[in-house]
Protein backbone atom coordinates (compact mmCIF):
# COMPACT_ATOMS: atom_id res chain seq x y z
CA UNK A 1 0.00 0.00 0.00
CA UNK A 2 1.32 3.48 -0.96
CA UNK A 3 1.17 6.27 1.42
CA UNK A 4 2.29 9.79 1.19
CA UNK A 5 4.22 11.13 3.69
CA UNK A 6 2.78 12.05 6.70
CA UNK A 7 3.22 15.44 6.71
CA UNK A 8 1.31 15.96 3.37
CA UNK A 9 -2.12 15.53 4.87
CA UNK A 10 -2.01 17.80 8.11
CA UNK A 11 -4.17 20.79 9.42
CA UNK A 12 -1.50 23.18 10.71
CA UNK A 13 -1.93 25.35 14.03
CA UNK A 14 -0.23 28.84 13.37
CA UNK A 15 0.82 30.51 16.24
CA UNK A 16 1.77 34.30 14.88
CA UNK A 17 3.80 33.59 11.44
CA UNK A 18 5.14 30.22 12.49
CA UNK A 19 3.23 26.78 12.47
CA UNK A 20 3.55 25.43 16.18
CA UNK A 21 1.22 21.80 15.44
CA UNK A 22 0.75 19.76 12.65
CA UNK A 23 -2.28 17.59 13.09
CA UNK A 24 -2.48 14.34 10.43
CA UNK A 25 -5.53 13.84 8.86
CA UNK A 26 -6.67 10.51 7.49
CA UNK A 27 -10.17 10.17 5.31
CA UNK A 28 -11.83 8.30 2.88
CA UNK A 29 -13.85 9.09 0.19
CA UNK A 30 -16.33 7.16 -1.42
CA UNK A 31 -18.71 6.52 -4.11
CA UNK A 32 -21.48 4.90 -5.09
CA UNK A 33 -20.75 2.21 -7.32
CA UNK A 34 -17.00 3.45 -8.26
CA UNK A 35 -15.98 2.39 -4.00
CA UNK A 36 -13.07 4.68 -2.68
CA UNK A 37 -12.41 7.93 -4.96
CA UNK A 38 -10.22 9.61 -3.01
CA UNK A 39 -8.28 9.78 0.24
CA UNK A 40 -5.82 10.92 2.56
CA UNK A 41 -2.92 9.08 4.48
CA UNK A 42 -4.08 5.71 5.41
CA UNK A 43 -8.07 5.05 4.11
CA UNK A 44 -7.57 1.65 6.08
CA UNK A 45 -6.56 2.95 9.02
CA UNK A 46 -8.18 0.72 11.75
CA UNK A 47 -10.09 3.45 13.90
CA UNK A 48 -12.83 3.47 16.94
CA UNK A 49 -15.20 4.53 15.22
CA UNK A 50 -16.76 5.95 18.26
CA UNK A 51 -20.19 8.06 18.28
CA UNK A 52 -19.91 7.90 14.70
CA UNK A 53 -22.03 4.34 15.45
CA UNK A 54 -25.05 6.23 16.74
CA UNK A 55 -26.95 6.85 13.19
CA UNK A 56 -25.84 2.98 12.13
CA UNK A 57 -26.90 1.65 15.84
CA UNK A 58 -30.59 3.77 15.93
CA UNK A 59 -31.79 1.37 12.53
CA UNK A 60 -31.60 -1.10 15.04
CA UNK A 61 -33.72 0.83 17.03
CA UNK A 62 -36.53 1.44 14.63
CA UNK A 63 -36.15 -2.10 13.28
CA UNK A 64 -37.33 -3.72 16.71
CA UNK A 65 -40.39 -1.27 16.56
CA UNK A 66 -39.03 0.62 19.31
CA UNK A 67 -39.67 3.68 17.68
CA UNK A 68 -43.15 2.77 16.89
CA UNK A 69 -44.05 1.60 19.94
CA UNK A 70 -42.99 4.73 21.87
CA UNK A 71 -44.35 6.83 18.81
CA UNK A 72 -41.18 9.07 18.54
CA UNK A 73 -41.39 12.14 16.51
CA UNK A 74 -38.77 12.82 13.75
CA UNK A 75 -36.50 14.79 16.31
CA UNK A 76 -36.63 11.89 18.45
CA UNK A 77 -35.18 9.90 15.76
CA UNK A 78 -32.60 12.26 15.55
CA UNK A 79 -32.10 12.33 19.26
CA UNK A 80 -31.51 9.08 19.82
CA UNK A 81 -28.51 9.50 17.23
CA UNK A 82 -27.19 12.66 18.55
CA UNK A 83 -24.01 13.86 20.64
CA UNK A 84 -25.92 16.66 22.20
CA UNK A 85 -25.33 19.78 23.87
CA UNK A 86 -27.27 19.37 26.67
CA UNK A 87 -28.87 22.47 26.40
CA UNK A 88 -32.51 23.25 27.62
CA UNK A 89 -34.66 21.80 24.53
CA UNK A 90 -32.29 18.51 24.54
CA UNK A 91 -32.65 17.61 28.24
CA UNK A 92 -36.24 18.39 28.17
CA UNK A 93 -37.03 16.23 25.00
CA UNK A 94 -34.45 13.49 27.22
CA UNK A 95 -37.19 13.81 30.29
CA UNK A 96 -40.14 13.26 28.20
CA UNK A 97 -38.57 10.18 26.21
CA UNK A 98 -37.32 8.49 30.05
CA UNK A 99 -41.16 9.56 30.83
CA UNK A 100 -43.19 7.79 28.41
CA UNK A 101 -40.13 4.55 28.32
CA UNK A 102 -41.22 3.85 32.40
CA UNK A 103 -37.51 4.37 33.22
CA UNK A 104 -35.51 6.11 36.19
CA UNK A 105 -32.56 8.32 35.46
CA UNK A 106 -30.27 6.02 37.08
CA UNK A 107 -31.09 2.86 34.63
CA UNK A 108 -28.97 5.24 31.68
CA UNK A 109 -26.00 3.99 32.04
CA UNK A 110 -23.84 6.65 29.93
CA UNK A 111 -23.30 8.36 33.58
CA UNK A 112 -23.15 12.54 34.05
CA UNK A 113 -21.06 15.07 32.56
CA UNK A 114 -21.16 18.49 32.43
CA UNK A 115 -23.10 20.09 28.94
CA UNK A 116 -21.35 20.85 25.86
CA UNK A 117 -22.86 23.81 25.38
CA UNK A 118 -21.46 27.06 27.54
CA UNK A 119 -24.45 28.55 28.09
CA UNK A 120 -26.21 25.58 29.55
CA UNK A 121 -23.27 25.23 31.70
CA UNK A 122 -23.31 28.58 33.29
CA UNK A 123 -26.84 27.87 34.03
CA UNK A 124 -26.83 24.84 35.55
CA UNK A 125 -23.58 26.87 37.97
CA UNK A 126 -25.59 29.44 38.40
CA UNK A 127 -28.75 27.75 39.63
CA UNK A 128 -26.44 25.58 42.18
CA UNK A 129 -27.19 22.42 40.35
CA UNK A 130 -25.41 19.79 39.02
CA UNK A 131 -25.74 18.04 35.54
CA UNK A 132 -27.83 14.86 35.38
CA UNK A 133 -27.64 11.53 33.33
CA UNK A 134 -29.62 13.32 30.66
CA UNK A 135 -27.19 16.43 30.17
CA UNK A 136 -24.81 13.61 29.29
CA UNK A 137 -24.67 14.06 25.11
CA UNK A 138 -25.01 10.03 24.56
CA UNK A 139 -28.74 10.26 26.41
CA UNK A 140 -30.26 10.21 23.70
CA UNK A 141 -28.38 7.18 22.24
CA UNK A 142 -29.42 4.81 25.77
CA UNK A 143 -32.74 5.97 25.76
CA UNK A 144 -33.19 4.62 22.21
CA UNK A 145 -31.68 1.18 23.60
CA UNK A 146 -33.71 1.18 26.43
CA UNK A 147 -36.73 1.35 24.43
CA UNK A 148 -35.49 -1.45 22.13
CA UNK A 149 -35.15 -3.83 24.75
CA UNK A 150 -38.46 -2.82 25.65
CA UNK A 151 -39.55 -3.62 22.35
CA UNK A 152 -37.23 -6.32 22.72
CA UNK A 153 -38.94 -8.00 25.51
CA UNK A 154 -35.58 -8.46 27.15
CA UNK A 155 -34.05 -7.20 30.43
CA UNK A 156 -33.23 -3.52 30.44
CA UNK A 157 -30.72 -4.60 32.89
CA UNK A 158 -26.94 -4.66 31.45
CA UNK A 159 -28.60 -3.76 28.75
CA UNK A 160 -24.75 -1.93 27.53
CA UNK A 161 -22.90 -5.26 27.75
CA UNK A 162 -22.10 -6.47 24.81
CA UNK A 163 -23.86 -9.90 25.38
CA UNK A 164 -27.18 -8.58 26.04
CA UNK A 165 -29.27 -8.71 22.58
CA UNK A 166 -29.68 -5.11 22.41
CA UNK A 167 -25.81 -4.64 21.49
CA UNK A 168 -25.64 -8.33 19.56
CA UNK A 169 -28.30 -6.76 17.24
CA UNK A 170 -26.66 -3.15 16.62
CA UNK A 171 -23.61 -4.89 15.92
CA UNK A 172 -25.10 -7.18 13.32
CA UNK A 173 -26.43 -3.82 11.93
CA UNK A 174 -22.78 -2.15 11.81
CA UNK A 175 -21.96 -5.77 10.07
CA UNK A 176 -24.07 -5.59 7.59
CA UNK A 177 -23.88 -1.40 6.95
CA UNK A 178 -20.11 -1.66 6.92
CA UNK A 179 -20.38 -5.17 4.74
CA UNK A 180 -17.67 -6.83 7.12
CA UNK A 181 -17.95 -10.18 8.92
CA UNK A 182 -18.89 -9.54 12.41
CA UNK A 183 -15.98 -11.19 13.44
CA UNK A 184 -13.83 -8.75 11.96
CA UNK A 185 -14.85 -5.99 13.73
CA UNK A 186 -12.91 -5.13 17.19
CA UNK A 187 -15.20 -3.96 19.86
CA UNK A 188 -13.61 -2.45 23.25
CA UNK A 189 -15.40 -0.11 25.35
CA UNK A 190 -16.57 3.53 25.10
CA UNK A 191 -16.72 6.89 26.45
CA UNK A 192 -20.44 6.22 28.10
CA UNK A 193 -20.45 2.24 28.91
CA UNK A 194 -21.50 0.78 25.44
CA UNK A 195 -19.13 -1.31 23.13
CA UNK A 196 -16.98 0.65 20.81
CA UNK A 197 -16.79 -0.50 17.17
CA UNK A 198 -13.44 -0.70 15.09
CA UNK A 199 -12.89 -0.98 11.89
CA UNK A 200 -11.06 0.47 8.57
CA UNK A 201 -12.05 4.26 7.46
CA UNK A 202 -12.99 3.04 4.25
CA UNK A 203 -15.52 0.86 5.82
CA UNK A 204 -17.05 3.37 8.02
CA UNK A 205 -17.36 5.80 4.77
CA UNK A 206 -18.96 2.63 3.16
CA UNK A 207 -22.12 2.08 5.81
CA UNK A 208 -22.51 5.69 6.06
CA UNK A 209 -22.98 5.99 2.30
CA UNK A 210 -24.70 2.77 2.47
CA UNK A 211 -26.77 4.26 5.35
CA UNK A 212 -27.59 7.38 3.58
CA UNK A 213 -28.70 5.49 0.22
CA UNK A 214 -29.01 2.30 0.96
CA UNK A 215 -28.71 -0.18 -2.35
CA UNK A 216 -27.77 -3.74 -1.03
CA UNK A 217 -29.49 -4.14 2.45
CA UNK A 218 -32.87 -5.52 2.23
CA UNK A 219 -36.22 -3.64 2.58
CA UNK A 220 -37.03 -3.26 5.96
CA UNK A 221 -33.21 -1.96 6.71
CA UNK A 222 -33.12 0.53 3.87
CA UNK A 223 -36.89 1.75 4.99
CA UNK A 224 -35.10 2.79 8.42
CA UNK A 225 -32.27 4.33 7.37
CA UNK A 226 -33.98 6.55 4.92
CA UNK A 227 -36.23 6.96 8.19
CA UNK A 228 -32.76 8.25 10.29
CA UNK A 229 -31.49 10.28 7.10
CA UNK A 230 -34.70 11.99 6.71
CA UNK A 231 -35.48 12.74 10.36
CA UNK A 232 -31.88 14.02 10.94
CA UNK A 233 -31.75 16.57 8.12
CA UNK A 234 -34.95 17.94 9.31
CA UNK A 235 -34.02 18.52 12.54
CA UNK A 236 -30.44 18.98 12.63
CA UNK A 237 -30.44 21.11 15.89
CA UNK A 238 -31.39 17.43 17.88
CA UNK A 239 -27.89 15.43 16.38
CA UNK A 240 -25.99 18.46 18.20
CA UNK A 241 -26.75 21.30 19.40
CA UNK A 242 -26.16 25.75 18.46
CA UNK A 243 -23.16 26.49 16.47
CA UNK A 244 -22.26 22.45 16.39
CA UNK A 245 -20.16 21.05 13.42
CA UNK A 246 -22.89 18.50 13.01
CA UNK A 247 -26.01 20.78 12.77
CA UNK A 248 -24.44 23.66 11.30
CA UNK A 249 -22.98 21.12 7.90
CA UNK A 250 -26.66 20.08 7.29
CA UNK A 251 -28.20 24.02 8.13
CA UNK A 252 -25.56 25.57 5.73
CA UNK A 253 -25.73 23.06 2.91
CA UNK A 254 -29.73 22.86 3.18
CA UNK A 255 -29.47 19.03 4.20
CA UNK A 256 -27.60 18.16 1.11
CA UNK A 257 -24.91 16.75 3.92
CA UNK A 258 -24.87 15.01 7.04
CA UNK A 259 -22.53 15.17 9.68
CA UNK A 260 -21.97 13.01 12.99
CA UNK A 261 -18.70 13.34 14.63
CA UNK A 262 -16.88 10.81 17.53
CA UNK A 263 -14.66 11.41 20.39
CA UNK A 264 -11.18 11.67 19.67
CA UNK A 265 -11.29 13.26 16.13
CA UNK A 266 -13.58 11.07 13.98
CA UNK A 267 -16.34 12.36 11.75
CA UNK A 268 -18.34 10.93 9.34
CA UNK A 269 -19.95 12.85 6.72
CA UNK A 270 -22.51 11.51 3.81
CA UNK A 271 -24.91 13.27 1.38
CA UNK A 272 -28.15 11.14 -0.38
CA UNK A 273 -27.94 13.53 -3.29
CA UNK A 274 -23.83 13.73 -3.97
CA UNK A 275 -24.07 9.81 -3.39
CA UNK A 276 -20.98 10.17 -1.21
CA UNK A 277 -19.77 9.40 1.98
CA UNK A 278 -16.79 10.42 3.60
CA UNK A 279 -14.81 9.02 7.31
CA UNK A 280 -12.06 11.46 8.56
CA UNK A 281 -9.72 10.44 11.66
CA UNK A 282 -7.38 13.12 13.12
CA UNK A 283 -4.54 11.01 14.37
CA UNK A 284 -4.24 13.05 17.72
CA UNK A 285 -7.96 13.17 18.19
CA UNK A 286 -8.15 16.84 17.52
CA UNK A 287 -11.66 17.23 16.91
CA UNK A 288 -11.08 20.66 16.26
CA UNK A 289 -8.70 19.79 13.18
CA UNK A 290 -11.13 16.97 11.91
CA UNK A 291 -13.79 19.90 11.52
CA UNK A 292 -11.49 22.01 9.44
CA UNK A 293 -9.90 18.90 7.28
CA UNK A 294 -13.98 17.92 6.28
CA UNK A 295 -15.07 21.38 5.21
CA UNK A 296 -11.86 21.25 3.01
CA UNK A 297 -12.33 17.67 1.33
CA UNK A 298 -15.71 19.34 0.92
CA UNK A 299 -14.34 22.50 -1.21
CA UNK A 300 -12.04 19.95 -2.78
CA UNK A 301 -14.68 17.90 -3.83
CA UNK A 302 -16.74 21.25 -5.26
CA UNK A 303 -19.33 20.64 -2.94
CA UNK A 304 -19.43 24.05 -1.31
CA UNK A 305 -20.04 27.69 -3.10
CA UNK A 306 -18.49 30.48 -1.86
CA UNK A 307 -21.31 31.71 0.88
CA UNK A 308 -21.44 28.17 1.78
CA UNK A 309 -17.49 28.03 2.49
CA UNK A 310 -17.80 31.44 4.47
CA UNK A 311 -20.71 30.08 6.60
CA UNK A 312 -18.07 27.59 8.05
CA UNK A 313 -15.29 29.59 8.61
CA UNK A 314 -15.69 29.15 11.97
CA UNK A 315 -14.77 25.58 11.87
CA UNK A 316 -12.60 25.41 8.52
CA UNK A 317 -10.21 28.14 9.36
CA UNK A 318 -10.68 28.62 13.07
CA UNK A 319 -8.78 31.19 14.81
CA UNK A 320 -6.77 30.83 17.94
CA UNK A 321 -6.99 33.09 20.92
CA UNK A 322 -5.13 33.23 24.04
CA UNK A 323 -6.24 33.28 27.67
CA UNK A 324 -6.87 37.16 28.03
CA UNK A 325 -9.29 36.64 24.48
CA UNK A 326 -6.10 38.16 22.02
CA UNK A 327 -6.15 36.10 18.33
CA UNK A 328 -2.71 35.03 18.12
CA UNK A 329 -2.94 32.58 15.53
CA UNK A 330 -5.14 30.37 13.89
CA UNK A 331 -5.65 26.95 12.11
CA UNK A 332 -5.26 25.67 7.98
CA UNK A 333 -5.81 22.76 6.47
CA UNK A 334 -2.54 22.00 4.02
CA UNK A 335 -3.69 19.17 1.30
CA UNK A 336 -4.67 17.67 -1.58
CA UNK A 337 -6.57 14.54 -2.10
CA UNK A 338 -5.26 12.16 -3.63
CA UNK A 339 -7.30 10.23 -6.11
CA UNK A 340 -7.74 6.34 -5.00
Amino acid sequence: MTMSPIWQHSVQAWRGTYVENRHFIHAAVVGQDSGLQYKLGNAQRRTFIRSTAKPLQAVAVLLSGAASAQEMSAAELAFICSSHSGEPAHVELAQSLMDRLGVKKQQLHCGTQQPYDRSARSALRAAGQQPSVLHHNCSGKHLGMLAMAQAMDTPIDKYWQLDHPVQQQMLTIIASLSAMPIEQISVAIDGCGVPAYRMPLERLARAYLEWCSPHTIDAAVADCCRTLYDSIVKHPFYLAGSNRFDTRLIEVTDGRWMAKMGADGVLAIASRQAQQAIALKSEDGSLRAVYAAAVEVLVQLDELNSSQRAELTFFHKPKLYNQTGLEVGHMEPDFTLQQA
